[in-house]
């Protein structure tokens, strides 16, 4: 019995006459996808449940009922879902320095942080109230309605009273427009 090829079944190939999978060859395919299918469907099921028995409860450590100038545990789980609330937003009002580095190197990657200090110290000398009437302003030398247009994103104010580490995530923020820091002169930094 002759075996049929991808060319005499109307198949496009490329001038290689290659025979047709047989059916049980397909069925063999077809169970092993099914059985790698069902694996990953067990584990997609029970590990996040093995996880979250293992994951540490926050304010576990607090007792329910705190002495005078200890930290209860409902105060403490207070504060926590505040913090929760705060990373969940994009760019937080008053934001602390490790709040922006956190966010800048989530959204550029590990090191955006350090290379935008890099290139503020190249572009003005670090220096964050940088020819404020000018058209390049704040500590990273940005265009004035670029710097408007990152400072709309994150509700962050002009670099007149915008901390540096607030002009660092207006930067960020402005990327869309500057296409990462090729915008910059001292993008290389």
């Amino acid at each position: 019995m002759r075996k049929e090829t991808e060319r005499e079944a109307g198949r496009p190939g490329r001038g290689i006459a290659r025979p047709l999978p047989s059916p049980v060859t397909r069925l063999r395919g077809h169970r092993d996808r099914l059985a790698v299918a069902l694996t990953v469907g067990a584990a997609l099921v029970f590990v996040p449940a093995v996880a979250a028995e293992t994951k540490p409860r926050p304010c576990a450590a607090h007792p329910v009922q705190a002495a005078p100038g200890k930290v209860s545990r409902a105060v403490c789980l207070r504060a926590y879902k505040r913090q929760r609330a705060r990373d969940r937003m994009a760019w937080p009002p008053n934001p602390t320095v490790a709040e922006i580095r956190r966010r800048v190197d989530r959204i550029g990657g590990p090191g955006t942080y350090a290379k935008a200090w890099r290139v503020a110290r190249c572009e003005t000398g670090a220096n964050p109230r940088h020819y404020p009437h000018g058209s390049y302003i704040g500590m990273l030398g940005m265009y004035r309605s670029t710097y408007a247009y990152g400072a709309r994103r994150t509700s962050y104010p002009y670099p007149a009273t915008a901390t540096p580490q607030q002009q660092i995530a207006v930067a960020v923020a402005a990327w869309p427009i500057t296409r990462g820091w090729s915008g910059w002169g001292c993008g290389g930094a």
